[in-house]
C-alpha cells in the first residue's frame, strides 16, 4: 500500500474497522466520539466527502495517515501505512477491529499506583529482599539477572491502603505484578503487553523473544544470560491479549492488544515463541503466529526446552529441585521515588 491508495479509503471505512460507530449525522457530516479519548458527547468529526477529520475537543485534524499515526502509535508514515493495511483487511489477515474501544461504564482499576522505583535486590543487612528470596528460592530465577527489568511498587486500592510488590510496566502506564506475601500474579492499573526494546539504533530489527509469563521471562535470563539491549522482548501477560482470526458462535473474531502493537512494527521480523503448553497458551501462540506469518515475520519457538511441563519455569524448576516453596518473610517498607514508565 501506497501514500495514495490509502488516502481512497474513506474514513468512516477505516473507523469502522476498527470498531468506531458514528453517533449522528449532522449537514451530511458523521460525527463519533472521539477514539482518542472517553467522552459522552462526540465531537471528532468527519468531512462531507469522508476523506479528512477534525477533533474538536483537541483542536486537530488531517488525513486518514495523521489519523493512523495516532491510533497506531506509529512513528513514520510507513509505518502508518502498515496500520491502515491491517486494519482494513488488506492484508489477507481478516479482522474485525484493530483497537477495541473501552466502554464509557468500565470499572476503574482494581489497584492503581502510588510509587515505583528500581528493583532492590538486597537488604540493609547485604541478605536477599523477600522479593529477591522468592525469586532465587521459589522460581529459580537470579534475582541480580532479572533486576534490570523490575520495579518494587507501592500500590493501593479501593480502600486506599498501601500494598507492596515488584513487577515490571505494561503498555497503559499499569504494572503486572507480583505482591508481597503470598507473591500471586496480579495488575496494578489498566492490563497490557510488556516490551522492553533493543538499545539499537533500528531497535525493531533485533531478534524478538515473546514470553507468555513474567516467570519465563525471567528463566531466559537466568539461563540464557543475554546481554542487555541485544534483544526486543515482549511479555504476554494474559493469554487473551492475543485475538482470535476466525470467527465462531462462541468466539467473535478479533485482534488483540498484541497485534495492535505488533500491526506498528515494520513488517519482516523475526519472533521466537515461548508460549504455555496447555490448550489456552497453545491456542493463542498459534493464532498470534498466524498474524505473524502474514506480515512476513519469521521465527519459531523453544517449547522443546520444556517438553512435558506446563511452561520453561515448571521445567527450570524440576531441574533445580525446586518442590516445596519456601517461608519468604515480608518486610514492608515506604518507597518515594516515581519511575515513570516505557512508552510501548
Amino acid at each position: 500500500m501506497n501514500i495514495a491508495d490509502a488516502k481512497s479509503i474513506p474514513l468512516d471505512e477505516l473507523l469502522q474497522r476498527l470498531g468506531y460507530q458514528p453517533v449522528k449525522q449532522q449537514g451530511g457530516r458523521l460525527w463519533y466520539r472521539s477514539p482518542f479519548r472517553d467522552e459522552k458527547t462526540a465531537s471528532f468529526v468527519l468531512s462531507k466527502d469522508g476523506m479528512a477529520w477534525y477533533d474538536h475537543g483537541e483542536g486537530v485534524g488531517g488525513n486518514i495517515i495523521d489519523l493512523a499515526m495516532r491510533l497506531g502509535d506509529c512513528y513514520d508514515v510507513q509505518q502508518a501505512l502498515s496500520y491502515i493495511e491491517t486494519a482494513t483487511g488488506q492484508t489477507g489477515y481478516t479482522i474485525l477491529a484493530i483497537r477495541q474501544r473501552l466502554p464509557l461504564t468500565r470499572d476503574a482499576p482494581a489497584y492503581t499506583l502510588i510509587n515505583a522505583k528500581p528493583f532492590s535486590v538486597r537488604d540493609g543487612q547485604n541478605g536477599y529482599t523477600p522479593a529477591a528470596t522468592y525469586l532465587k528460592n521459589v522460581r529459580g530465577i537470579e534475582p541480580e539477572l532479572f533486576a534490570p527489568y523490575l520495579s518494587d511498587l507501592v500500590y493501593a486500592g479501593k480502600d486506599g491502603k498501601k500494598r507492596y510488590g515488584f513487577g515490571v510496566p505494561n503498555g497503559t502506564g499499569g504494572y503486572e505484578a507480583r505482591r508481597s506475601g503470598d507473591f500471586e500474579k496480579m495488575s496494578i492499573g489498566l492490563k497490557n503487553i510488556t516490551v522492553f526494546q533493543s538499545s539499537r539504533e533500528n531497535w525493531w530489527e533485533a531478534p524478538w523473544h515473546c514470553f507468555y509469563g513474567l516467570m519465563d521471562f525471567g528463566t531466559f535470563l537466568t539461563i540464557d544470560r543475554p546481554t542487555q539491549g541485544a534483544y526486543n522482548f515482549m511479555i504476554v501477560n494474559s493469554d487473551s491479549m492475543i485475538g482470535n482470526p476466525e470467527e465462531g458462535p462462541q468466539r467473535p473474531a478479533r485482534i488483540g492488544l498484541v497485534e495492535q502493537y505488533l500491526a506498528t512494527v515494520p513488517p519482516g521480523q523475526t519472533m521466537i515463541h515461548y508460549p504455555h503448553i496447555d490448550p489456552s497458551g497453545q491456542r493463542a501462540y498459534h493464532n498470534l503466529l498466524a498474524f505473524l506469518t502474514s506480515h512476513g515475520w519469521a521465527g519459531g519457538d523453544r517449547m522443546h526446552l520444556y517438553d512435558g511441563f506446563k511452561d520453561w519455569n515448571d521445567k527450570h524448576k524440576a531441574d533445580k529441585d525446586i518442590t516445596a516453596s519456601p517461608q519468604v518473610m515480608v518486610i514492608q517498607q515506604p518507597r518515594s521515588v516515581i519511575r515513570p514508565t516505557p512508552k510501548i
